[in-house]
């Protein structure tokens, strides 16, 4: 009896017109993401706290936004990417954290071949 034993380490891309990689080739916009509402006023006792997770796919970004009554916190748990806040680009990767002052326009690029997930806290801004 003949066994093979196959790997994904060793498996071929699948390079074709459905593979994720012509996908996004051929979506118009790079903007591919998902987000995920974890804890909130809906479903804790915080007023001021919103935490969530975002995983950026490769190859894509986030659309960037801005929020001038909340701050943020980012703790990259996957991946590698890029950060742009305001006009300062920095690379970001698993392990790092940094803090968005409110109102600064902020985006993020997953520059890696894996996703870019990551945990983020926004809250209220009281000063």
């Amino acid at each position: 009896m003949d066994i093979f034993v196959a790997n994904m380490e060793n498996a071929k891309k699948d390079e074709g017109a459905n593979s994720f990689k012509q996908l996004l080739t051929h979506k118009p916009d790079t903007v591919l993401r998902d987000s995920f509402i974890l804890l909130d006023q809906d479903n804790t006792g915080t007023k001021n706290l919103t935490v969530g997770s975002t995983i950026v796919y490769p190859g894509a970004r986030t659309s960037g936004h801005t929020h001038p009554e909340f701050e943020e916190v980012y703790y990259i748990t996957k991946g590698k990417g890029k950060m742009v806040v305001d006009d300062v680009e920095f690379g970001v990767k698993a392990g790092d954290a940094f803090w968005v002052k409110p109102g600064a326009f902020h985006t993020t690029f997953n520059t890696g071949p894996e996703s870019l997930e990551y945990f983020w806290v926004i809250s209220k801004w009281d000063r």
